[in-house]
Formats: structure tokens, C-alpha cells, sequence
């Protein structure tokens, strides 16, 4: 449902009553999913204990990687600033004016199910006309030798 915060909440009230380890890696998840990188990688490093991730079963080692790509995306985006010359814009909060000129909010959202309705239409509209697609991929892999040669040769 989308209810990261309020799960978070709830999943923290569960571990102070002492709740298990399968708890503890849902709250992982409803602090990431909640927007709280830093706090979802305390909990993950308090879930594995010092165990290593790689002897893990296969949904702790997914959540860890999802905790790491939040971690990067996070290091990347959010704290780097921007190329020198360049700024970031926030649409959401502050949307550029040339953007925005001319437009008017609405007096209400009577018409809203009208543009949305239209909006699902197209979309629907979209996928049923979508063509079947495939793909075909030829991998040429050489192994090189110490002087540079070629060693081992792979076609699939």
C-alpha cells in the first residue's frame, strides 16, 4: 500500500516488544521505501550482525543491494553538488517560471476525471497496439594472453 512511514512506526514498536529478525528486515525496507537511506543501513548492519551478506539467503542479500543503491543514488544526487555552470532544478517546489507562465490552477477538480480518464485511454490504447518485440545478441568474447594475444575465443 505504499505506507512506508506508518509501516516504519508500526515495525519499530515491534522490535522494541521484541519482535524477530524478519521484522527487523521489513523495517529495512519501509525506511527505505520512506525516503530514510541512513537509517536503513543502520538497521541492515544491525540485522546482519557482522554475518556476511554473500552467505545470506537470496531476499536479505536483495534488500542489502537495495540498500546500497539508495546509498549511491544518495552519495551521487543528492549530497554532490551540481557540474560547475549547471544547477539542479526542483520541479516540485520550485518549478521555473518560464515553465509555469501562463498557467492557471484550476478552480476545482471537476474536470480531472474527464483528463485522466483520457490519459488511461491512450495508455490503454498504447499497449494494445504495441508490437510483439524480440531481440537478437551475438557475444564475441577473447581471452587475452600476457603479450596481448588472443588465448581463448568465445562465440554465443
Amino acid at each position: 500500500m505504499q505506507k512506508f512511514e506508518a509501516a516504519a512506526d508500526e515495525l519499530k514498536k515491534a522490535l522494541a516488544a521484541g519482535a524477530g529478525p524478519e521484522a527487523r528486515l521489513l523495517y529495512v525496507e519501509a525506511l527505505l521505501g520512506a525516503g530514510r537511506p541512513d537509517e536503513a543501513t543502520a538497521e541492515m548492519n544491525r540485522y546482519l550482525n557482522g554475518r556476511d551478506v554473500k552467505k545470506m539467503p537470496v531476499r536479505v542479500r536483495q534488500v542489502w543491494a537495495n540498500v546500497q543503491n539508495r546509498d549511491k543514488v544518495e552519495t551521487l544526487y543528492v549530497k554532490n553538488k551540481p557540474p560547475k555552470g549547471q544547477e539542479r532544478t526542483d520541479f516540485l517546489q520550485h518549478p521555473p517560471a518560464d515553465l509555469i507562465r501562463g498557467l492557471q490552477p484550476a478552480k476545482n477538480q471537476e474536470q480531472l476525471n474527464s483528463i485522466l480518464d483520457g490519459v488511461g485511454a491512450k495508455i490503454l490504447q498504447m499497449v494494445k497496439d504495441f508490437p510483439n518485440t524480440s531481440s537478437l545478441e551475438a557475444i564475441h568474447q577473447e581471452k587475452l594472453g600476457r603479450k596481448g594475444g588472443v588465448s581463448d575465443t568465445q562465440d554465443q
